[in-house]
């Protein structure tokens, strides 16, 4: 689909273009995602109310400094996946990691599709990684299983499913529940998912149900598919929150890049050029 015939006004139009033109003068990778990848991939058409730029976490610190010089204010949110900017109230979203913040955004995102965008030649984000980014979205305000399906109509047997259940990995389960809900909002495109691939997940979720006892101590994964649930309750009840461990093997691993991003101020927007201290 053509991006640039998507009805977006004048005033968004040049600070989006501002931005684009910010990020490509220092030279980092990004990806477009959110409503203009879902445009993109299925003409599923809706109102955009900001830019979603897919980036490698190293990269978050120099395209907000560039944003900043170009008269944006930005700030850098608590959880371990986004980092904002914005300009009269238009807003620039810069994603560095999976919805859920359990996993960085990382080369395979910038595999996608060459595309042209307000002057401007992008990549949108590979559908496989845009795909991924919305599945854990799966809560009580927001859920993102339509776009899924909206996907899965558009795409179907053209997605790499190998890719895809890499991804997933160990929340294979997650995948599964979107196709079998797709199977059934669906029911007129039964090839849009590899016979393969659904055996492959039945097959696990058999396995599982022989496996001889749950974990011990017991496993909380909601945080991971609603950011709004409370997993403090069940904390208290002797569970591990799987999206803590998580976010904690995640900053271990990668601690030269995200200490800096988390330890940011979140409270406070900067638009001084500069990082600003906590209290």
């Amino acid at each position: 689909m053509d991006l640039n015939a998507l009805p977006i006004p004048d005033v968004k139009r040049s600070i989006f273009q501002r931005a684009l033109q910010a990020l490509e003068s220092t030279g980092v990778a990004f990806s477009l995602g959110g409503g203009l990848a879902l445009y993109y991939y299925t003409g599923v058409q809706r109102d955009v109310h900001d830019l979603d730029l897919h980036l490698l976490p190293r990269d978050v610190e120099p395209s907000l400094v560039a944003l900043r010089e170009a008269g944006f204010t930005t700030w850098v949110h608590l959880a371990p996946w986004l980092a904002q900017a914005t300009v009269d109230r238009v807003q620039v979203d810069l994603v560095y990691g999976q919805g859920s913040g359990h996993a960085s955004v990382d080369q395979r995102w910038f595999t996608g599709p060459r595309a042209h965008f307000l002057g401007h030649e992008v990549i949108v984000t590979a559908p496989e990684e845009f795909f991924w980014s919305k599945s854990m979205r799966y809560g009580r305000f927001r859920n993102d299983a339509p776009d899924l399906f909206s996907i899965l109509v558009a795409l179907g047997n053209r997605l790499d499913w190998p890719h895809l259940l890499d991804l997933f990995d160990e929340d294979w389960e997650v995948l599964l529940s979107h196709l079998v809900v797709f199977r059934y909002a669906f029911p007129s495109h039964p090839g849009a998912i590899p016979d393969a691939i659904l055996d492959n997940l039945l097959e696990r979720l058999q396995a599982s149900r022989r496996s001889p006892c749950p974990p011990n101590p017991p496993v909380w994964r909601g945080g991971l598919i609603d950011g709004a649930m409370d997993g403090q309750y069940f904390e208290e009840r002797g569970y591990i929150d799987e999206r803590r461990r998580r976010w904690e093997r995640r900053l271990s691993a990668e601690l030269d890049v995200l200490a800096p991003l988390v330890a940011q101020d979140v409270h406070r927007r900067d638009t001084s050029g500069g990082r600003r201290a906590a209290d």
